[in-house]
């Protein structure tokens, strides 16, 4: 081997051992620092001993704690055990026997009735009625609203039933009423603080029939009231939309007939009109 190679080859085998050399001390204290540390045989077991009693200290504070705080959200929930075992409300309130015999409990565990004279009662009732108005109701903010559909059905009825207009241009001849139908009204009274407010709403056909106009026929028609208002009783506006049906009149007789019935100023309207003002009269007398 040349002497130049032998040189480098044994410089290469020192920088390898040294490398290995540096490796293991490396090693060695990598070791050491991972060890742990040598203890005294009496002092760390003294340590271990005390935090084993503070970490038996802390755990019964803690259940202690944890006991007073379920008791004072057992408070909170609002229950408390009696005496007897009996668990009710929190501010339940057990009466004694005096306190009892004061209220006026019998030996049942019921109130006694307590005997009132004829004037106590009579002052009692004076004072309900005078507090009450004109109302079935007490006063102040309360109200009553009395319905008074059949009532005022049957009344109207009854009223109209008895409507009848001769009919000058020709002896004999009348338009009266036959029937009422198709009602839909409805009628209350309404009071509060002992005031009372009459109200109504009517709606309703009159059906006619004109007789004496001619010798075998009679001729029928109704007059219509939708929306009948106090105001409109009381002010002379109640109109009813008239027609006839059944069988045609001739034009003279059906003349005759329109001019009686149709509109505001027939006289057969009128008729209807002044028993309105009757039932309205009526109605606000109850």
């Amino acid at each position: 081997m040349p002497k130049k190679e032998l040189e480098t080859a044994e410089a290469k085998a020192k920088v390898q051992e040294k490398e290995k050399e540096e490796a293991a001390a490396f090693s060695a204290q990598q070791k050491a620092a991972a060890a742990p540390p040598a203890e005294s045989p009496s002092k760390p077991k003294a340590k271990k001993v005390k935090a084993d009693t503070k970490a038996e200290s802390a755990a019964a504070e803690v259940e202690t704690e944890s006991k007073s705080k379920s008791s004072k959200e057992t408070d909170m929930k609002g229950y408390k055990v009696l005496a007897d075992g009996r668990k009710t409300s929190f501010f339940h309130h057990e009466m004694s026997q005096e306190e009892r015999d004061l209220l006026g409990y019998g030996a049942d565990g019921n109130l006694k009735p307590k005997a009132i004279s004829a004037e106590e009662a009579k002052k009692m009732e004076d004072e309900a009625a005078a507090k009450a108005g004109d109302s079935s109701v007490w006063a102040g903010n309360t109200w009553e609203d009395r319905k008074m559909d059949s009532w005022a059905e049957q009344k109207v009825t009854e009223l109209l039933s008895s409507c009848a207009v001769d009919l000058s241009a020709t002896a004999g001849a009348a338009v009266k009423v036959k029937s009422i139908k198709d009602w839909t009204g409805t009628a209350s009274i309404y009071v509060k603080k002992g005031k009372k407010r009459y109200l109504y709403d009517l709606a309703f056909k009159v059906e006619y029939e004109a007789t004496g106009l001619s010798e075998d026929k009679t001729f029928e028609g109704e007059i219509a009231y939708v929306d009948l208002l106090p105001d409109d009783v009381t002010d002379g506006d109640a109109v009813g939309q008239h027609k006839f049906v059944g069988d045609t009149a001739p034009s003279d007789i059906a003349k005759v007939i329109k001019k009686c019935t149709e509109s505001g100023t027939g006289d057969f309207q009128k008729a209807i009109l002044k028993q309105l003002q009757a039932f309205n009269a009526e109605f606000h007398a109850l």
